[in-house]
């Protein structure tokens, strides 16, 4: 079985064209961690957990766990008053003998374009871990280097990122692996001399309120874009009733359709589900991948979370 996921992997591999950042069914409910510059852009202290696992059921599949934490530093309600927004993320991989950590720390800063529309600009800085080991690869016979492999890479990151926003829509752009890190060979490597190449995510969405604000609307999409490779888009439809529960129906390019649930509870916690089932999955994998998202907003009063936000993605 473990052969055969290796195998899966590595096709899938050639269809990702070298695709190395998380990517997220719910990625409005936490843009934070596809783009720095967020950070900061409400007004309460955000922390958020979550938890991807794709392909249900199959051992050694791969999953996505991460934290995420960001709050703004003296903001001030007003007109041309900007502000700074701190944050750090932690990220962990892991698909069969593969696995990668990372930790980022991001600082953005806040700028009003007028007097409802605030940019942003900000970067994520940190480190990444990527390990394999081949000690739990099972082959019809032992190879001495897939076998008994163990090694480690570390290498520095740099994610820069813009944000523009208001009431009304929310537009980002960000670029994850901005300089080319090369894997070389040597010592236990495998496998010949490779670049980590930048990615660029793009993300576009607009809030619609209804008469009486009963109702909110958001249509949102995301672009995934990295050199000499066709592009992923993502088109997302959330309908939020009475700021307390959310349907949301999402759509990826050639790739899974999905359903989602979020339930705000106790004013100050964030419970979102989503459930994808793939498109043109490969043949004996499961195709059903879940992602469960928490988030806690650390706002030192109620009141603060019932206001009307600058940024819609914190709806």
């Amino acid at each position: 079985m473990r052969i055969l996921f290796t195998i899966s992997i590595l096709i899938c591999t050639i269809g990702l064209f070298g695709q190395n950042q998380p990517v997220f069914t719910q990625y409005v409910f936490n843009n934070y961690a596809l783009n720095p510059a967020v950070g900061g852009s409400f007004p309460c202290s955000d922390f958020k957990f979550g938890r991807r696992a794709q392909w249900d059921g199959l051992e050694g599949a791969p999953t996505t766990s991460f934290f995420t934490f960001n709050t703004a530093i003296n903001r001030k309600f007003g007109y041309m008053k900007s502000f700074n927004g701190v944050g750090a993320m932690y990220i962990a991989d892991e698909a069969g003998p593969y696995s990668n950590r990372a930790l980022y720390f991001s600082y953005a800063r806040h700028f009003h374009v007028n007097r409802t529309t605030l940019l942003s600009l900000g970067s994520f800085v940190g480190v990444r871990s990527y390990v394999y080991g081949g000690a739990g690869v099972i082959t019809n016979t032992f190879d001495p280097i897939v076998n008994t492999t163990s090694s480690v890479l570390q290498m520095p990151e740099v994610h820069p990122g813009a944000w523009l926003y208001s009431k009304k829509f929310f537009a980002g752009l960000a670029v994850f692996n901005l300089y080319p890190f090369k894997f070389k060979s040597g010592g236990n490597a495998i496998g010949s001399p490779s670049n980590i190449t930048p990615m660029v995510v793009a993300t576009y969405g607009k809030i619609i309120k209804s008469k009486g604000y009963y109702y909110k609307f958001i249509p949102s999409t995301q672009l995934r874009f990295t050199p000499n490779a066709p592009p992923s888009v993502d088109f997302n439809f959330l309908w939020e009733i009475q700021n307390k529960i959310t349907f949301g129906a999402s759509y990826r390019s050639m790739s899974s359709v999905a359903a989602m649930l979020q339930v705000k509870m106790l004013h100050r916690f964030k419970f979102g589900y989503s459930v994808g089932y793939g498109i043109g999955s490969i043949s004996g994998l499961k195709p059903f991948s879940h992602e469960i998202m928490l988030s806690f907003q650390a706002c030192k009063d109620v009141e603060a979370l019932k206001e009307e936000h600058a940024c819609p993605a914190y709806y």
